[in-house]
């Protein structure tokens, strides 16, 4: 979005483009490479319960996914330290998406 709006002339000074460049995160390739790495574990993950509850991902997750695709962004052990910290963060922000769901 922010590259197509930065294409189209008529929206290259808009105060939301502005907006969006100020909140848009500094993201590294090794950030990123991290990222992909948590979004190609959570697609194993395992639901429980009548209503899909997710579960959280375990060590033994990540540690499969480095020995199958290797780590090229960080140490195994901070790797692991990185994936299971944004599962946390998934799970807290799935379990308050579905409570407003549920109202």
């Amino acid at each position: 979005m922010i590259t197509a709006m930065q294409k189209d002339r008529r929206k290259r000074n808009s105060p939301m483009l502005k907006q969006l460049l100020e909140s848009k995160p500094s993201v590294t390739n090794k950030m990123q490479l991290a990222m992909n790495s948590f979004n190609t574990i959570s697609r194993s993950r395992r639901y429980t319960g009548q209503m899909a509850s997710p579960l959280p991902l375990t060590e033994q997750d990540v540690i499969e996914h480095i020995s199958i695709h290797g780590c090229k962004s960080y140490e195994p052990d901070i790797i692991i330290d990185i994936i299971l910290a944004l599962d946390n963060e998934w799970l807290t922000i799935e379990t308050a998406r579905r409570k407003a769901e549920a109202k």
